[in-house]
């Protein structure tokens, strides 16, 4: 297609390169890219980006596979990776955030790790329909949004498909004698889960949604905050977390729940980074306002006992520690916290009585936490974790 065209406003040296599988309609692909390039004040008709449809003739490459002259695996490779250096700049298309196909096609993680570990940059895009779909999903706590999730650390190349078997296994032999599959399913799974908090926390910066402080928009940073945390950002989660309080105070709601949330939230990060003094400080402001306004039954509540028992654990305070986390456990139970939830408070138990000499009781809670998670097995048909 290239071919047809000429004129600086259809072609020219390209400044992107577009990652895709196959699947994609042509709608979702021009959609997504103009979108791109409205969010970053791009001139459409000076933005080029490569596609392997539109700037490899597709006809002389079947013809050649027809005479048997198709190109090596080995040269294809090498012609990709320096394409992709010279470039320096990889839009990876997911299409459906539901079902990402993308995460299922060697060639698309192959793409993605080769450009991560040539240092390019690398912009994750989606159809605006499907954009504001996720961003509806993280507001709304969609449990969808936590099988996306899992679905991004479950990432394998060797469980991945390709249209021609042999490049399958070109791919994998190539990976196998280079960087290996760990290292790649773990470069790429961490790229791709800051994806999803990239989305969360452009969404929140959207001038239409920081209008007003409602009470979705609370809950939205409080999601945020914990999508970074579970991805290991815990600078971003902390900086996150002091503008949702910034912005509470201007609206004089320092002292609300979410409030006390976004406290207990600073407090995690701060004994992730052993600042003990600092989370003491934050999680006894978040405990006076819990208990200020009757809402320490609540999952909330039972995060932040949860978190005061670390505290006292990690400071050889082991029986006050145990008593926090006996009584996250209870509130947790009685809110209907996740198998996931309950099953991290009795590991601390048991850990703890392990500690306290007691072996024969930690053994028991061992096995409550294995009873609790069969249970959530065989109710929800997968793992809860």
């Amino acid at each position: 297609f290239v071919d047809t065209l000429d004129g600086s406003d259809r072609a020219g040296a390209a400044t992107m390169m577009l990652s895709y599988t196959w699947e994609y309609t042509i709608d979702d692909i021009v959609d997504a890219l103009v979108t791109y390039c409205e969010q970053n004040a791009l001139d459409q008709g000076r933005t080029y980006v490569w596609m392997c449809c539109m700037c490899l003739n597709q006809h002389r490459v079947q013809e050649s596979m027809r005479r048997g002259q198709s190109v090596s695996f080995d040269a294809f490779a090498e012609e990709f990776s320096t394409r992709v250096k010279g470039i320096g700049h990889v839009l990876a298309l997911m299409g459906s955030w539901e079902r990402p196909k993308y995460i299922t096609r060697a060639w698309c993680i192959y793409e993605f790790f080769v450009a991560i570990s040539t240092g390019c940059k690398i912009d994750i895009i989606m159809p605006p329909d499907q954009n504001e779909g996720l961003v509806r999903c993280v507001l709304d706590g969609d449990p969808l949004l936590h099988s996306v999730w899992l679905a991004l650390e479950e990432v394998d190349l060797r469980k991945a498909e390709a249209s021609i078997a042999a490049d399958l296994q070109n791919i994998l032999k190539l990976v196998d004698q280079g960087p290996g599959f760990a290292h790649l399913n773990l470069t790429v799974r961490q790229k791709l889960k800051s994806w999803l908090v990239d989305a969360a926390v452009q969404s929140l910066h959207d001038p239409q949604r920081r209008q007003s402080r409602s009470p979705d928009l609370d809950k939205y940073y409080g999601r945020a905050v914990r999508l970074m945390m579970e991805c290991g950002e815990e600078k971003r989660a902390l900086q996150l977390a002091q503008e949702c309080l910034e912005k509470l105070r201007q609206h004089g709601l320092e002292e609300c729940p979410m409030a006390a949330t976004m406290l207990t939230h600073i407090g995690h990060v701060k004994v992730m980074s052993s600042n003990i003094d600092g989370a003491q400080a934050a999680f006894q402001r978040a405990y006076a306002i819990y208990e200020a306004t009757g809402t320490l039954e609540t999952e909330a509540g039972a995060y932040l006992t949860y978190w005061r028992g670390n505290v006292d654990a990690l400071t050889g305070k082991l029986s006050p520690g145990i008593d926090k986390f006996t009584e996250a456990l209870r509130v947790a139970d009685a809110v209907g916290g996740t198998a996931n939830t309950r099953c991290k408070i009795l590991v601390k138990i048991a850990l703890i009585q392990i500690g306290l000499g007691d072996a024969e009781r930690s053994d028991l809670t061992l096995e409550n936490c294995r009873a609790l998670l069969r249970q959530a097995h065989s109710s929800s048909g997968c793992p809860s974790m």
